[in-house]
């Protein structure tokens, strides 16, 4: 029976990307559904929640929780785990003391390399808000991701890419690239100035001229490869270092914590201005009879949470934000624990499915809106569709069977190499027909662990 050019594969371990996206989705609609529905501003509760506009807040409240819920687990899963360790290495002798010694002194070098994954992390994510409330995530050309996490991980990881891998990031890369110009270029509606503009137009509103632009391409190429670097030296510091992944939340939630309340502070201090005014979301109080806005500010946060009702009061303080908290804290342990049993690459995977699921969401729910221009949708959601088909191709879930595109997958490796080991023993003659019908039964699953071997 001649079987099908397309393949499928899976693994139990595919699950956690899934689990990324619901705990990111999560976290989005317990602020508010207009991520998808555009003027409709209200959570799963049904109210308007005053943490929706407030941005800085928003990350120190995730920050906090990284280090509540970071201990937490840590203490479940790591040091009940060795405590008993612990308590025989106090009977140890004199000469495994002085070994241990001598390895915490090796460690201090991964240890800076954990705060600079941190601050990398960190500083990451202050971009991509900023980038998100300027209204410039057009010019973010994130394709650049799978270069820089590609030469990241060749660089500390022996991988060999073949054709059917270099043709899907070629494939991935190329369209999208192109798709992604195009794209700036068209005119989508701002809610604040009534009318619609792309992204040009939007940079030359705030900088006064459209050539900023170019400097601010180059600063979101440079993050992504910040950002790419600290994915993949996370994975080599749980691997090689030994580092407990619940170890490096509570680090990444200490040290965003301590640089969100310093721009708290300053934000706080200095309002929007002329230029960049509408794209704040914060309203000096009281909000009807002003015309200042802050990009965040703790004070105004605490003055309209005291001037809710007693009962939205009560849902946002003791159930939405610890909510929104821990669904946040679950989306970036989800990412810790990708990087650390799959790849990073799996990371892109799981932005580019959440990108696509938020697009064709929208587009069905705002179908028919004068504001919303379906041409820009479709775009945008075949940007995200080929980078999906692209990646799934890279990690082998989808196997091409055809042009020779499967001769060097994982699956196909290990099963010449356990036909070879199988020849050696006994006649190849007298066995092939029994591996044929074994090693390409396509319910054959190849395990976690080579999986994780990329």
């Amino acid at each position: 029976m001649k079987k099908c050019c397309i393949g499928f594969g899976f693994s139990s371990l595919f699950l956690y990307v899934f689990y990324c996206f619901l705990s990111r989705i999560f976290a989005d609609f317990i602020l508010s559904f207009s991520i998808i529905k555009k003027d409709f501003k209200y959570s799963i509760f049904y109210f308007e929640p005053e943490l929706k506009d407030h941005r800085e807040i928003q990350n120190l409240y995730n920050y906090i929780g990284f280090i509540i819920f970071g201990i937490f687990f840590y203490y479940y899963f790591e040091i009940r785990k060795n405590k008993k360790k612990r308590n025989e290495s106090e009977n140890s002798s004199l000469t495994t003391k002085l070994i241990f010694h001598e390895n915490d002194v090796s460690k201090i070098k991964p240890r800076y390399k954990a705060l600079l994954i941190c601050f990398i992390y960190v500083f990451s994510e202050e971009i991509i808000d900023i980038k998100y409330a300027l209204n410039l995530d057009d010019l973010d050309l994130w394709i650049f991701n799978i270069l820089f996490t590609l030469i990241f991980m060749s660089f500390y990881y022996n991988i060999k890419e073949y054709t059917h891998q270099l043709y899907s990031m070629i494939f991935i890369f190329v369209i999208d690239f192109f798709l992604l110009i195009i794209y700036s270029f068209l005119p989508k509606y701002d809610n604040k100035r009534e009318e619609k503009l792309n992204v040009y137009e939007n940079v030359n509103n705030i900088f006064k001229n459209d050539l900023y632009s170019i400097p601010i391409i180059f600063i979101l190429i440079v993050n992504s490869c910040l950002m790419s670097y600290a994915r993949v030296e996370a994975k080599v510091l749980m691997e090689k270092e030994y580092m407990p992944p619940y170890k490096l939340l509570t680090l990444i939630g200490i040290f965003g914590f301590f640089l969100t309340i310093i721009s708290l502070f300053f934000t706080s201090l200095f309002d929007c201005g002329e230029s960049i005014k509408e794209k704040c979301e914060v309203y000096s109080k009281p909000k009807n009879e002003s015309n200042i806005t802050f990009y965040d500010s703790f004070p105004i946060y605490i003055y309209n949470l005291k001037d809710k009702g007693t009962l939205e009061f009560l849902i946002e303080f003791l159930i939405n934000t610890p909510l929104y908290t821990f669904a946040n804290y679950m989306r970036l342990f989800f990412e810790i624990i990708i990087i650390y049993f799959l790849n990073p690459i799996y990371i892109l995977v799981y932005e580019s499915l959440y990108y696509a699921v938020l697009t064709l969401l929208s587009f069905i729910l705002n179908k028919g809106n004068d504001k919303m221009d379906d041409s820009v949708f479709i775009l945008y959601f075949t940007v995200d569709i080929v980078a999906i088909i692209g990646y799934l191709i890279y990690l082998e879930i989808i196997e091409l069977r055809f042009c020779g595109l499967n001769n060097y997958t994982r699956k196909t490796i290990y099963r010449r190499g356990r036909r070879e080991s199988l020849a050696t023993l006994v006649g190849l003659s007298d066995i092939e027909k029994e591996i044929d019908e074994s090693f390409y039964d396509e319910s054959e699953i190849i395990n976690g662990n080579e999986l994780e071997s990329f």
